[in-house]
């Protein structure tokens, strides 16, 4: 036999307590929980994008809670281009804007680091260093465009560390596999690279901004089917 039990609300017998369930417990519906839930794992959902048709450059706001998160994790799905371009990663910085914001520059021309290191079907592996980009490149390779074959967009994972802190730079790796575009011509690609902000500072925004491999031009479009950030609670 089942009960079932009709409440506005819970709260514990005294002001600061703690409500503990000791059995399993099925919550069938959706849950909000607006304190802290200890012991639910160590992923937090921080928030998504829906997926978008054709976009420029776009913002993601980025939790500064000191001592909450280890490290952000913000992966995003099908990706392929207008033209065959890449993107790469820019960082605001609290309180002010965002570093190298804007169409001017080069890929060796910012305050940012990057090293790229990417296999293309058939060929070496190729590695770049850049110490001081104007994003953190996400491409070697150009991306795939918006015709070609599902197999070759490009699903990443992006692993975001010292954001918060002020003490530290912001640190990205990413790992990207799918395919590209080469004069043309699709290839299997395979994707590794990190890089980050060259100054110890609080960055509160992540840009996602279209650009060649020259870095200096920024008139692509991305096409994608959504994305996620999460923190990793400490």
């Amino acid at each position: 036999m089942s009960s079932k039990l009709y409440v506005d609300s819970i709260e514990p017998k005294t002001t600061g307590g703690s409500i503990t369930f000791p059995e399993p417990t099925t919550f069938s519906g959706t849950a909000t929980f607006s304190g802290t839930v200890t012991g639910a794992g160590a992923l937090e959902k921080i928030s998504t994008g829906a997926a978008a048709s054709g976009t420029s450059h776009f913002d993601i706001s980025l939790p500064t809670n000191v001592g909450k998160y280890s490290r952000l994790l913000w992966n995003i799905r099908g990706v392929r281009m207008s033209t065959a371009h890449g993107f790469g990663l820019r960082f605001q910085t609290q309180g002010g804007s965002v570093r190298n914001d804007g169409a001017s520059g080069s890929r060796t021309s910012g305050d940012y680091f990057a090293y790229n290191f990417e296999e293309l079907q058939g060929s070496a592996v190729t590695g770049e260093d850049n110490p001081t980009t104007n994003a953190v490149r996400a491409t070697y390779y150009n991306l795939a465009v918006t015709d070609d074959p599902i197999k070759y967009w490009t699903n990443y994972e992006f692993v975001i560390c010292g954001n918060e802190a002020s003490n530290m730079c912001t640190i990205v790796q990413y790992t990207g596999y799918g395919g590209n575009d080469y004069s043309g011509t699709n290839y299997y690609c395979w994707r590794r690279g990190f890089g980050g902000v060259q100054t110890a500072e609080v960055n509160d925004l992540m840009k996602i901004t279209m650009m060649d491999y020259a870095q200096t031009t920024y008139t692509a479009t991305m096409t994608h089917e959504g994305w996620e950030l999460y923190g990793v609670l400490k």
